[in-house]
Formats: C-alpha cells, structure tokens, sequence
C-alpha cells in the first residue's frame, strides 16, 4: 500500500521539485525518493504521462537540498545528544 502523503504528492503532478524538498510530511528518504521518480521521467527514462515540465538541473538542485538538510539534521542530532551527555 502506498503511503497517502506519498500518493498525494506523487499523483497530485503540482508540487515543484523544491516544494517536495522543503516538505514537512515527508522524510529525507522519502524526498529522494520521490524526486529520484520525477527526474527518472523528465529525463525520459520513466514514463512520463504527465508531460512534466522541470529541468532535471532543478531537481538535482532539490536532491541537493534535501541532502544537506539531512546532513544538517544529523548534525543537530549529534550536537543535542553531545549536549545531553555532557550535563548528565
């Protein structure tokens, strides 16, 4: 079964690529995921129904985005665990 924040952002086709990479509903995996799709069929290896209309420069742009977010993520996630340990 497909997950509806997925299914609505994937089936809805009015969600640019930054839109997805700055969404809140979603995790970083699945943003890549999703994006990974919308490039495979701008690019012309996935079908592509749709007609859709972005660059696969401006989704690798989001790709980017969404990666350095979860490297940000990961960081916050060390410097608050660091900071929990070190006032145990």
């Amino acid at each position: 079964m497909v997950d509806p924040r997925i299914d609505n952002i994937a089936g809805g086709g009015s969600y640019t690529p930054q839109q997805i990479a700055n969404s809140t509903l979603l995790t970083h995996q699945e943003k890549i995921a999703l994006l990974k799709n919308l490039n495979a069929k701008v690019t012309g290896t996935a079908p592509n129904p749709d007609g859709l209309g972005f660059s696969p420069e401006e989704i690798d742009q989001a790709i980017a985005e969404v990666k350095k977010h979860a490297q940000d993520d990961a960081i916050t996630d060390v410097d608050i665990s660091i900071g929990r340990q070190s006032n145990a």
